[in-house]
């Protein structure tokens, strides 16, 4: 739903929750930067319940400036006012 708008933002050596990208793809370019193009340092970033976190508020202010889909805007209100199980 909101790849259309936001991929074209992504860096091409990001890897995480893309289409036709891998976890397999992410390591095989790894490889290949540490190998032959001199990097020296990976850093890999595992930031538990980051999203839990965000101010909601702050994050529908933010997704309303690229996003003007109602039905897109409904599901996510959805989902920050549903309760947790």
């Amino acid at each position: 739903m909101l790849t259309p708008i936001y991929e074209e933002d992504f860096k091409d050596f990001s890897y995480g929750y893309r289409p036709k990208r891998s976890p397999h793809q992410a390591i095989e370019q790894l490889f290949k930067e540490v190998s032959f193009n001199g990097q020296h340092y990976i850093i890999d970033a595992d930031i538990k319940n980051y999203f839990g976190s965000l101010d909601h508020g702050e994050l529908r202010k933010f997704l309303s400036r690229r996003v003007n889909d109602g039905v897109i805007k409904k599901i996510y209100h959805s989902y920050q006012t549903a309760k947790p199980i």
